[in-house]
């Protein structure tokens, strides 16, 4: 199944130069008839953003599954206050340990909506941002973390 995923991260201006935008194909379609897999990366300024976001704590191994949790709780909160995503998800990570991850999993919305068991309302900040899109199989998108952790 092919989905898009949003990395993103705030950087200082020291380290913009040593990032650099690229698209790239990460390869041919599948058996099943999918398209190829690809990456854009880039840097720009973003304003600040309205979120719904759900926070985890989950083990390197279980983040996929911890992640489609996450975001289909947000969809199924979404569809019940008749709203949509006003963009792609976005996860927040922050190491905790050498197996154990604290995330930030989300949505940006179009309006604040009050939260609800486990799912809040928030901002991302406005600032100078790098941000990858990954288009394929979730189980494909480490090229995306390199990328993204690899250029900052």
């Amino acid at each position: 199944m092919l989905g898009g995923t949003f990395c993103r991260r705030n950087i200082s201006d020291a380290r913009t130069a040593r990032f650099t935008a690229a698209d790239e194909k990460l390869g041919a379609p599948t058996s099943h008839g999918e398209k190829a897999m690809t990456l854009k990366c880039e840097i720009y300024t973003q304003t600040s953003q309205t979120t719904v976001t759900v926070r985890i704590r989950t083990s390197v191994s279980n983040l996929r599954k911890a992640l489609q949790q996450a975001y289909g709780a947000i969809i199924q909160y979404l569809a019940e206050n008749e709203e949509q995503p006003a963009g792609p998800p976005f996860a927040v990570y922050d190491r905790r340990g050498r197996d154990s991850l604290d995330v930030e999993a989300g949505f940006p919305v179009f309006k604040s909506l009050p939260g609800k068991e486990g799912i809040q309302a928030g901002q991302l900040p406005a600032g100078k941002v790098a941000s990858c899109l990954f288009t394929g199989p979730y189980d494909h998108m480490e090229p995306a973390y390199r990328s993204l952790n690899g250029g900052l």
